[in-house]
């Protein structure tokens, strides 16, 4: 896939579902109060190899099962383009690392992945372009404190954890510079 056809799929999404540049940065807020990343502002060269999409809950999720969460979703959906592959990303902010922070992060990030599929199929009926998706990460996001022993990968289920420095700790900004983008955004 191309930065083309990821411009044309972008086109093709309603507005209130994508997260738009600011210049060449990508401003992700956090709307939980509590918190300590407020945001993470992505810095990127090429911003035509990139589409963040964020779900406004209970506007672009449904509650449908009795039992079951339906209506959550993680903070963030990144698609790029990197090596002519399309590489999702679905990303979940926690301000720390616990096991239920992690069960949590995990319910949202299936739901947002089963809106994506959802989303590709409506895509693909209407603009009948059929969008492969080569790799898929679910990122784990929370800050950095003092020296981490955690691991970065839970094989079990495909969790990447990410600890970031908070560069401006008052008003709780991550911010990820050009040249740290592809260390975010891994390719395992």
């Amino acid at each position: 896939m191309t930065n083309k056809y990821l411009k044309i799929f972008r086109n093709a999404i309603k507005d209130d579902l994508k997260i738009k540049p600011k210049g060449n940065c990508f401003v992700v807020k956090e709307e939980k109060e509590k918190s300590q990343i407020k945001k993470i502002e992505f810095t990127l060269k090429n911003q035509d190899d990139f589409l963040i999409l964020r779900q406004i809950e209970n506007k672009h999720t449904l509650s449908l099962l009795n039992n079951f969460p339906t209506n959550k979703s993680c903070d963030f959906i990144v698609f790029r383009i990197f090596n002519n592959d399309l590489i999702v990303y679905y990303s979940e902010i926690k301000s720390s690392y616990s096991e239920e922070n992690k069960e949590n992060a995990l319910r949202q990030i299936k739901s947002s992945k089963l809106f994506i599929d959802y989303l590709l199929s409506y895509y693909f009926e209407y603009y009948k372009e059929n969008i492969t998706i080569k790799k898929e990460f679910f990122l784990y996001i929370y800050p950095k404190m003092g020296i981490s022993n955690k691991r970065n990968f839970c094989k079990k289920t495909n969790l990447r954890f990410k600890d970031v420095e908070i560069g401006d700790k008052e008003n709780g900004i991550v911010r990820i510079s050009e040249n740290k983008i592809n260390e975010f955004f891994e390719i395992f």
